[in-house]
């Protein structure tokens, strides 16, 4: 996936935690100046469909899967988070 944050926070946050996080996608270095040039646009493009660095983002992908199956299972970590959130927020009204 190709990051290129247009506009507020939230999107700036998303490209952090596809790239970094997830790994599974890659920065568009040049939308801090609000201008992309052809070239970095090709490279990119390059860097996710040929071997090397594609070959990486593609088999993250179903690990990706598999760790979000596992997590929204009935005892997964999703689960647990969000009980804990309620109970948090239970905590707060006492």
């Amino acid at each position: 996936m190709l990051c290129w944050p247009l506009a507020g926070a939230e999107q700036r946050m998303n490209k952090v935690f596809i790239t970094n996080d997830m790994g599974v996608g890659v920065e568009m270095e040049g939308y801090m100046t609000g201008f992309i040039k052809a070239e970095e646009i090709e490279g990119k493009v390059r860097q996710v469909f040929e071997a090397g660095e594609g070959t990486r983002l593609r088999k993250r992908a179903p690990q990706l899967k598999k760790e979000t199956e596992e997590a929204l299972e009935d005892s997964g970590s999703s689960q647990a988070a969000f009980l804990r959130f309620l109970s948090d927020v239970a905590n707060l009204r006492e």
